[in-house]
């Protein structure tokens, strides 16, 4: 079985997941691990605290939050 992580700027965040538990995970990692995005879980979107855009939405496979950039990639 394929297996997928979730990683930041290149390094891995949490590892082990199915694509399905990466997409579901991607976003409140990338609230967790990052400062002023937040994750709005009615919207399904990645949001700029301060100025309030939207910087990715349900289903993407990647986010630049800033100078962060989060993504889900094959571990094999």
């Amino acid at each position: 079985m394929q297996t997928f992580k979730i990683t930041k700027n290149g390094r891995d965040l949490v590892t082990g997941l199915t694509k399905e538990q990466a997409i579901e995970k991607l976003f409140t990692t990338v609230e967790d691990f990052s400062n002023g995005y937040i994750y709005d879980n009615e919207a399904e979107t990645i949001y700029h605290e301060v100025d309030g855009k939207v910087v990715a939405e349900k289903g993407d496979e990647s986010v630049r939050a800033g100078d962060n950039y989060f993504e889900i990639e094959s571990e094999n």
